[in-house]
């Protein structure tokens, strides 16, 4: 009866706490559970562990961010790092928001597909521990809520309700002191269970998505929170409307796949498998067919069976047919693959063919517009169908504005398919989303809009933030670690950051034709011994856009050796070692490792450890090999400071010890070492911690390190291709390049892509009404059998052609992938837009987002933060009067960057880096002064302040600075001081008598108008600036073209003079004429020399000479030495002879001497080689290839 009343009350308790929260439609159920298992013992009771949190330094949001999960892993929170939950007597609360990218019946070929629980969190050491846990029920999205008792292992409940698909939904697990486990959906009450016996916790880990036994949910985790107490129902409700506000918003992205998928790509997988069995088909009859024909002809060719056994020929048939067994069909999997490659292959297609129209071309960027709209699509249906490269391809197309027909990026739609791909195991996404999550909670910068936040998860918290991007990081840096180790999989990733004229500093990377390459090569082809290591390593890394080939550059490396080059012996043996370029080949590899250890290689002796290490040729022996490792550590080699560690903390060859690997780890991930692998694993044991032996747990450390090794690999090469378009000329083509690469966070990435924008936007902004369009369409007539040289214009016009000839070629090329002709391609402008104008607004606002992203960057260096900081500035000064700027115009907001601007180039411009920081100085202290100056975003006018910063920027800016900043500077200080200089001239004269009567009235009138002028503003030349705007606005595009014609005009005279002139003099012999267009004027000098006159090549001419000299007298030695060596060989060749007929003739065989020392058994000149100790598993060969490139 006491049970029955207590039953009771509880029941009208719960009903009570329903009606309360407003959801008496949704009542929720509440049972007792009793289990037959055996009760554990615990020690103590609520006296000893009640409330062991209640003081703890705990915190509540343990994951913040979104995870994304396809029921493959989990993220694995340490019990360290929890809330402290109380042994026995637990309470707590578990809340998260959900969301379910499958339905149950669209599971099939994931892990553990419908059929079985799917966990959501589980926290524990063993299947025996439940407290906290929760999963999906089999076959529904019902969600079954677990905890342990001191009577029962578990103790769980189910909810009444299915959690909806695609859609985000907040669950909150709670467990009070009333001993009743409650689960809440978005904030209301859905079911409660009593439990039997006392709650108790345990110590073990907490999985997020898969546990140890059961696959984890398909779809996302945002932002989990654990208390060591149970929330009271009105605060779950206020946490699941906080919760549901911060989750990422997909814009409906994912029903919309849905629907694509139950649509169009399902018809495209049926069609996909029907191709696919009709090809099995054909093919199974053409070897029925043949079968058949050679069954006749052998039973034809024997007479004594033929018409005897009219069954023989079915029984031979047989066979046919049981082998025949493909004629099932096709597994649709294959099918679905099948459909997704063939529509990625569509997509590459129309995309490369897209980026081929030229930029300058309104008509041929209408084609481009509409190609890459297509290409998106075919990306779509591929990413739809399982291929998860297109998938992120898709996601930065979103991201970037590609293939959008007004010309907008959609953030929203590019964050869902990041996170799909990431989950599914596409590398550069998860390095995309674990390097988006780490630098948006960092906030390393300002000026971070509302809209560009949009993907960033909702992260506000550094510390809870921090898993979820290690998470994503680690599954990157330990595919880039894998790959590391295996013959050929490093990778060499292109870094060099743009600016104007790089390709004087890279060349032009066209591989083979390069004149890099081509001088090089002919240089190795002299005998040239560094540049033997320099085509070995082009060969090796790909370097100056050469294709790698691994068997050549084991060729030059070959060549450096026999030169007693001790890189080439190193890198033969390491090649020949790991099977590269030729097959793997340990005697060789022992051999040269031998050669170069004689001569302390600190590579040789890792070398000779990894031998020894694996037993390769020699007895394994794990001591010596640690001793080769330790050896070439203590000579600075980054191979065998990681090997060591690693040996070290395996305890292999010696005592564990953890302490001294991860010190090997960290001195060689250090820069300028930064080894790859000791940063993951410095970053391996910093992501755990070993606080007993004085090393803390330190995320953001780990997150750090393991971001650059994730940064190493083959979905970087988007970075060297990027270049290389970029030196080709094909911009269009390098801007997507170094987007793709920048959505992956790539310091350097970002900020190539942002310099390309800035290009295209300014020239789109201010060039396209003036230049663009006006030369196409007006060439009439036939100039192709005009001579280049016959008339400069006729070359213009002809080259003028031939592009327009390419543009056509790669038009019809899109319309060819697309299947359809005619103007359905070109499609029309979107209210009136003009496709250039659009494509310039775009840059512009891809301008803005990568400026903020760099400002958050906590890699980003001082320059390219100054950069960003003027960028941020000039859009917030400018506002929407700027295609693609800021929304609105904020002068506060400017000021403050232009201020951050020149404090970062101030610091950076200190610490030695002039070059680059002096012109971005400049830039930010005009436009602060300019700014200052006119009273904006300010309290009030502060000229002298302004002077004092264009002061700054003259004498740290440079001579091109100079051209910008002296005219406003000689302005502001005429405008300021003129004005009182005139009016105390007037004074004096007043005072003296000189002006009298009407004289002095007029130079009171005078006055008043000097004071007016001056004023302490920069009226006179607000006045000159607004005259195009007042008189005719056409001209605001002309008038800075006249101005910066004019003052680059002086600049230009000035340079010619004092710097050109006196150059080219020196270094080309030559005299120019004293202004640049008086070409009649220049010509070669002439020196006196042995009474003749003789032309003056200059320094770059004596050079040449000497090089050449050089080279003739290389040759001539190198001809002198065959010659020698030749003439040695035949006269030892000539005594051998002879002394063999001299014995012969005169010493019978048994009284002819040994050859060699009798003593010591050694032949003559036999060199004495260094004996190594005997040798011993580090895991795979960790000895990097053969060194850094030289350019």
């Amino acid at each position: 009866g006491g049970g029955t009343m207590r039953r009771c009350a509880v029941s009208a308790l719960i009903a009570l706490l329903v009606v309360a929260a407003g959801c008496d439609a949704h009542v929720p159920s509440i049972k007792q559970v009793r289990r037959l298992e055996v009760p554990r013992h615990w020690v103590g009771g609520f006296d000893v562990h009640g409330n062991a949190s209640g003081t703890a330094e705990s915190p509540t949001d343990i994951l913040d961010g979104t995870l994304a999960l396809d029921g493959r892993f989990a993220l694995v929170l340490q019990h360290e790092i929890l809330p402290r939950l109380a042994p026995v007597y637990t309470t707590f609360t578990v809340s998260m928001a959900l969301y379910l990218s499958k339905d149950p019946t669209e599971l099939e070929g994931y892990p553990g597909g419908a059929d079985q629980f799917r966990g959501i969190f589980w926290k524990g050491r063993g299947n025996q521990d439940r407290t906290p846990s929760a999963w999906l029920t089999p076959r529904t999205n019902r969600v079954t809520f677990r905890a342990s008792t001191t009577g029962a292992r578990e103790v769980w409940g189910t909810t009444k309700r299915s959690i909806p698909v695609r859609r985000w939904t907040h669950i909150a697990f709670t467990l009070g002191p009333d001993r009743l486990m409650k689960l809440y959906v978005d904030g209301q009450l859905d079911s409660a269970v009593e439990t039997v016996g006392i709650p108790v916790a345990n110590d073990g880990p907490m999985y997020v998505g898969k546990d140890m036994t059961q696959p984890g949910i398909v779809g996302f985790v945002h932002g989990v929170s654990m208390h060591a107490h149970a929330l009271r129902e009105e605060d779950v409700y206020q946490q699941s409307r906080w919760s549901l506000r911060s989750v990422p918003d997909f814009d409906d992205e994912p029903e919309t796949e849905a629907s694509l998928l139950a649509g169009e790509v399902a018809l495209g997988i049926e069609n996909a498998a029907r191709e696919t069995f009709m090809e099995l088909m054909d093919n199974n009859n053409t070897e029925m067919e043949t079968t058949k024909t050679e069954t006749t002809e052998g039973n034809e060719g024997k007479g004594e069976n033929k018409g005897k056994n009219p069954d023989a020929k079915v029984e031979s048939e047989e066979p046919t047919e049981l082998k025949a067994g493909s004629h099932a069909p096709a597994d649709p999997n294959e099918a679905a693959g099948k459909y997704a490659g063939d529509q990625f292959e569509l997509a590459e297609r129309i995309m490369a063919a897209s980026l081929a129209l030229p930029d300058d071309d309104g008509e041929a960027q209408r084609v481009a517009r509409a190609g890459l709209a297509a290409a998106r699509a075919a990306y779509r249906r591929s990413a739809v169908a399982g291929n998860s490269t297109a998938r992120f391809i898709l996601s930065t197309m979103y991201d970037a504005g590609y293939g959008s027909i007004d010309g907008r990026r959609e953030p929203k739609r590019a964050v869902y398919h990041r996170l799909v791909a990431a989950a599914a195991g596409e590398t550069g996404a998860q390095l995309a989303a674990g390097t988006e999550l780490f630098t948006t909670s960092k906030g390393g910068g300002s000026g971070q809009s509302n809209s560009n936040k949009v993907g960033h998860h909702g992260a506000r918290n550094p510390t809870a933030t921090c898993p979820v991007a290690l998470y994503y990081l680690f599954h990157a840096a330990t595919r880039a670690y894998e790959d590391l180790a295996k013959p050929g999989g490093q990778s060499r990733v292109e870094r060099l950051k743009l600016f104007e004229g790089v390709a004087n500093q890279r060349g032009d990377h066209k591989g083979e034709n390069d004149d890099r390459i081509a001088y090089l090569r002919q240089a190795a082809e002299l005998g040239e011994t560094r540049a033997m290591i320099a085509m070995g390593n082009a060969h090796y890394w790909g370097n100056f856009g050469v294709p790698r080939d691994l068997e050549r550059a084991l060729r030059y490396y070959e060549r450096a050796h026999n030169h007693g080059v001790l890189s080439g012996t190193v890198g033969v043996a390491k090649m020949s070692l790991k099977g590269e370029g030729m097959s793997k080949n340990a005697t060789k590899a022992m051999e040269y490792y031998h050669a170069a250890a004689n001569r302390n290689s600190p590579d040789a002796l890792n070398g000779l450890g990894y031998l020894h290490f694996y037993g390769d040729e020699v007895e394994k022996n794990l001591t010596t090999a640690l001793s080769y490792f330790k050896r070439a550590a203590e000579l600075g080699s980054g191979d065998g400071l990681v090997n060591a560690g690693l040996m070290v903390r395996g305890g292999m060859g010696c005592a564990r010890n953890v302490s001294e690997a991860y010190g090997y780890f960290v001195r060689c991930a250090a820069p300028p070492m930064a080894h790859q692998s000791c940063q993951y694993n410095a970053a391996m044991i910093e992501a755990a911690g070993e606080p007993e032996l004085g090393i803390p747990r330190d995320c953001e450390m780990a997150v750090a390190r393991m971001r650059q090794v994730a940064e190493v690999g083959r979905w970087m090469s988007p970075m060297a291709d990027g270049l290389k378009a970029h030196l080709a000329g094909e911009h269009a083509a390098a801007r997507w390049l170094y987007d793709h690469a920048a959505t992956m966070g790539v310091a350097q990435a970002k900020y190539n892509a942002a310099f390309l924008h800035e290009a295209r936007a300014r020239n789109v902004r201010v060039g396209y009404e003036a230049v663009y369009g006006k030369i196409h369409g007006a060439l009439d007539g036939d100039v192709d059998a005009l001579d280049d040289e016959s008339d400069g214009w006729a070359a213009v016009l002809k080259k003028e052609r031939e592009r327009e000839r390419r543009m056509d070629a790669a038009a019809a090329s899109v319309r060819e992938h697309l299947e359809i002709g005619g103007d359905d391609l070109s499609l029309s402008p979107v209210d009136g837009a003009d496709p250039m104008k659009t494509s310039g607004a775009l840059s512009a606002t891809m301008l803005r987002h990568y400026s903020a992203r760099i400002g958050l960057d906590p890699v980003s260096d001082p320059i390219d933060l100054a950069w960003a900081a003027t960028h941020r500035g000039d859009c917030a000064y400018f506002g929407p009067l700027r295609p693609g700027g800021c929304e609105v115009t904020d002068h506060a907001v400017a000021l403050r960057e232009y201020v951050e601007a020149g404090r970062t180039a101030r610091a950076a411009f200190d610490a030695g880096n002039a070059v680059d920081a002096g012109p971005l100085l400049a830039r930010a202290v005009y436009s602060e002064a300019w700014m200052r100056a006119r009273g904006e975003g300010c309290g009030g006018a502060d000229r002298a302040k302004a002077r004092r910063l264009l002061r700054e920027g003259l004498a740290k800016g440079g001579w091109v600075s100079h051209l910008a900043l002296t005219p406003p500077y000689v302005g502001m200080v005429l405008s300021d001081n003129l004005p009182g200089m005139v009016t105390g001239f007037l004074d004096f004269f007043s005072s003296s008598g000189v002006l009298s009567g009407e004289n002095r009235m007029g130079g009171s009138l005078l006055r008043r108008a000097l004071d007016e002028f001056g004023g302490g503003t920069m009226r006179v030349v607000n006045t000159i600036e607004g005259v195009p705007d007042v008189v005719y606005p056409g001209w605001r595009i002309y008038y800075p073209a006249m101005y910066a014609f004019f003052v680059y005009t002086v600049g230009m005279l000035s340079g010619w003079h004092y710097l050109v002139r006196p150059a080219t003099r020196f270094l080309f012999g030559l005299e120019l004429a004293p202004l640049p267009f008086m070409f009649w004027g220049h010509g070669q000098r002439m020196l006196l020399a042995d009474g003749r006159w003789v032309p003056d090549r200059g320094y770059m001419g004596r050079l040449r000479e000497r090089v050449r000299r050089n080279l003739i007298r290389n040759m001539e030695q190198a001809r002198l030495r065959d010659e020698a060596r030749v003439s040695a060989e035949r006269t030892r060749e000539g005594d051998e002879r002879e002394r063999e007929e001299l014995v012969e003739r005169s010493v019978p065989d048994s009284v002819v001497p040994p050859v060699g020392d009798v003593a010591n058994g050694e032949a003559p000149g036999a060199e004495e080689r260094e004996e190594l100790p005997p040798e011993e598993d580090v895991g795979e060969d960790r000895s990097y290839s053969p060194f850094e490139p030289i350019d």
